[in-house]
């Protein structure tokens, strides 16, 4: 449920209890509304954000790619940026942007680092 939808569930409750409907039929009526909403087919609901995500990019920041790869410190990834090492992209201007790695390149990078020797 967004903003929008919750946004007006509550003013319909507010027009119902200055009607002077009581607190039950109030909660009644919200309870057969979920229930209305909950029987629509699947095709008509939303797509999970899980699903969605599946094939969205990852993209981690300098602090994030640390947690994922463990043992590493921040001046070394650092260098690795700077370098070209791993492919990354800078969010803002100039050298003060913030470093952004995709989450695959990142792992690609050190899955494939003790097979080049």
């Amino acid at each position: 449920m967004n903003y929008r939808e919750k946004a007006m569930m509550i003013v319909e409750v507010m027009e119902m209890l200055e009607r002077g409907d009581s607190a039950e039929e109030c909660l009644c009526n919200l309870l057969e509304r979920k229930d209305e909403k909950s029987d629509k087919p699947k095709e008509e609901q939303p797509a999970d954000e899980a699903a969605v995500s599946k094939n969205a990019v990852q993209m981690l920041t300098v602090k994030e790619c640390m947690e994922v790869i463990g043992g590493i410190k921040e001046h070394t990834l650092r260098q690795l940026l700077l370098q070209k090492k791993i492919p990354s992209i800078r969010c803002g201007e100039g050298k003060r942007g913030k470093f952004l790695v995709r989450r695959e390149d990142l792992i690609a990078y050190f899955e494939n680092l003790g097979k080049s020797a």
